[in-house]
């Protein structure tokens, strides 16, 4: 796994801060509040939204250490308190201000103009123009390295859902890409 979560954690340090040591807890934020609010970040877009969703992640994770087992890696299970929250941010904030249906989603398409910096194409720009969902499931795929199964039932939808946003998105991507290059990224075969 490469995650940016990925880090090694001593079991003493997670049972202190279970049983409330406030410099384990301390350490323990110190350690994730990083990767936590990477992921946070690429699911909200917005700094403020991404640091409420980190102060909210670790409230629940530090709560509740006492439902960690111990049969997997701490970052992991770290790891999906986080995309849990952010999902469940992410579903708080399209109520709140009445974004568009999941239907509306999946037929917005990336602007055809994409920013392009002096050393080639944005990435990130292009990135960041697709609808919140699609950036979420490619994320979760792409970097945190979740399956289309799962990221599906993380979504309460099915396996093609996740299949079919992360092509849609990749698709998106790559034709405003192709645009402001000039050039075809992915040439077809014959």
């Amino acid at each position: 796994m490469n995650s940016s979560f990925a880090i090694d954690v001593d079991a003493q340090l997670i049972e202190q801060a279970a049983r409330g040591c406030t410099s384990s807890c301390e350490q323990l934020y110190r350690l994730f509040q990083r990767p936590v609010y990477t992921l946070a970040y690429r699911f909200m877009q917005c700094p403020d939204d991404a640091q409420e969703v980190v102060q909210d992640v670790f409230i629940k994770a530090l709560s509740k250490l006492d439902r960690y087992r111990g049969d997997a890696p701490f970052w992991g299970w770290l790891r999906q308190v986080a995309v849990n929250t952010a999902l469940s941010a992410l579903r708080k904030r399209g109520r709140r201000k009445g974004e568009m249906s999941m239907s509306d989603l999946l037929e917005n398409q990336l602007p055809s103009h994409v920013s392009q910096t002096s050393h080639g194409i944005d990435i990130h720009q292009a990135y960041s123009q697709l609808p919140a969902t699609t950036r979420a499931v490619i994320w979760l795929h792409d970097v945190e390295g979740y399956t289309h199964a799962e990221i599906g039932k993380m979504m309460n939808r099915s396996t093609s859902f996740s299949k079919s946003q992360v092509a849609r998105g990749h698709a998106a991507m790559r034709s405003g890409l192709e645009y402001e290059a000039g050039f075809d990224l992915c040439p077809q075969t014959s």
